[in-house]
């Protein structure tokens, strides 16, 4: 697995440790690229492995299946 931030912005400028940067800098940035077991699931900061909607509609179901235990 990998995944790939971009570090060249504004956001890291003056960061001496770019790891740290990434946790405090900029929180909740997306990734430029992820790889999982060998397939591209994010490409230039889009998710290519399924429609991001799916995904935002599947967790708001999740939520709500939660919340109403």
């Amino acid at each position: 697995d990998l995944v790939c931030w971009d570090v060249g912005g504004v956001a890291d400028a003056g960061v001496a440790d770019p790891v740290a940067g990434l946790l405090w800098a900029a929180p909740g940035r997306r990734p430029r690229h992820v790889v999982v077991g060998g397939r591209v699931v994010v490409r230039d900061g889009v998710l290519v492995s399924r429609p991001e909607a799916d995904v935002v509609a599947g967790l708001r179901a999740l939520l709500t299946t939660r919340r109403s235990r």
